[in-house]
């Protein structure tokens, strides 16, 4: 399965400013916080990542910090990954984007923009248009399309305002921080956010199909590559998978702090989790996975107890056929 990604981290902002004298609103982490998702795709989701801006640092790809970004090269960039032209189309295609969002309200039509090195709203330069990258995804050939914004106004990608997702478009905006649509044959769209929740949608009839709740802020999002499944990461020390579309709860997975990342290996076997306890781990989240791994390891059958400890959510049961 080809699996693309392109992951931007934009720093430099010299023309963002609130007054022409004023400071200008440089960032100090996007570029690290994307350098960190670039290489997690690539090591556990099996992805190939371009990286925006890149640097060659002892022979290694790395996203640039101190490099501009101009509103024309992210543009030719993302036209590049959704829609590829005499290039193989990738069943997957992935969009980070780290750095300023903006909104523009002019007559009351409001328009979100990822914004560049260039943007310059004084000049009418806002940077990406959130209206024309929507436009694009609807275009593509690519069969799943995941968009991950951690950006401020990041939920006009999904232009509430035009489509309300079961509740008013204020709302919705407060509630969005990443956006993750895989366009397969259901069409189904997850959503995360600072409100604790993760909630999925039907593009269709722009309607919400289910509620996931954490117990803190929720990071990151990832479906299945057969989009069967969700994965959330949350402030709550845990990362847990959904079922799709009933939004029940089949697995939960803990680490020592907050949990930022997730990502599903390219057969969705394996889950890859990243914390700010300094770790990264890779798991298998399915029960019959698990039971095949420790089958592979035991000399007896689990007891009830040992069960529960382990496969709480799971009925107990004969734990390997080949044993007693």
């Amino acid at each position: 399965m080809n699996r693309d990604a392109l992951v931007v981290g934009i720093n430099q902002y010299p023309f963002l400013k609130d007054t022409p004298t004023s400071k200008a609103k440089h960032l100090s982490t996007p570029a690290s916080d994307a350098e960190a998702i670039a290489q997690r795709l690539e090591e556990y989701g099996g992805f190939r990542v371009r990286r925006l801006p890149e640097t060659i640092q002892e022979g290694q790809r790395r996203v640039a910090a101190g490099t501009l970004v101009q509103t024309d090269a992210l543009e030719d960039a993302i036209i590049r990954l959704f829609n590829p032209v005499g290039e193989s189309v990738p069943e997957t295609a992935l969009l980070y984007f780290g750095g300023h969002g903006l909104r523009k309200n002019r007559g009351g039509v409001t328009e979100g923009f990822l914004a560049t090195s260039d943007t310059c709203p004084q000049k009418n330069q806002w940077g990406v248009s959130l209206r024309w990258l929507r436009e694009l995804l609807q275009k593509s050939p690519v069969r799943q399309q995941i968009v991950w914004l951690d950006c401020c106004y990041s939920g006009e990608l999904l232009n509430f305002a035009e489509a309300d997702l079961g509740t008013t478009g204020q709302e919705s905006l407060k509630h969005t921080k990443q956006v993750s649509p895989p366009l397969n044959s259901h069409h189904y769209l997850a959503t995360a956010s600072a409100d604790k929740t993760a909630r999925l949608w039907e593009v269709s009839n722009s309607k919400q199909i289910a509620c996931m709740r954490h117990e803190g802020h929720v990071y990151s999002i990832a479906f299945t590559p057969d989009s069967q499944y969700l994965a959330t990461a949350s402030a709550d020390k845990t990362a847990r998978i959904w079922e799709v579309p009933s939004g029940r709860e089949i697995s939960r997975i803990t680490h020592n702090n907050d949990v930022k990342t997730v990502v599903f290996s390219s057969d969705g076997k394996y889950l890859a989790t990243t914390s700010n306890d300094g770790t990264v781990k890779v798991w298998l989240w399915k029960s019959e996975d698990l039971i095949d791994e420790a089958c592979n390891c035991l000399t007896r059958n689990l007891t009830p107890e040992e069960w529960q400890q382990y496969l709480d959510r799971e009925p107990y049961r004969k734990t390997c056929s080949n044993l007693d």
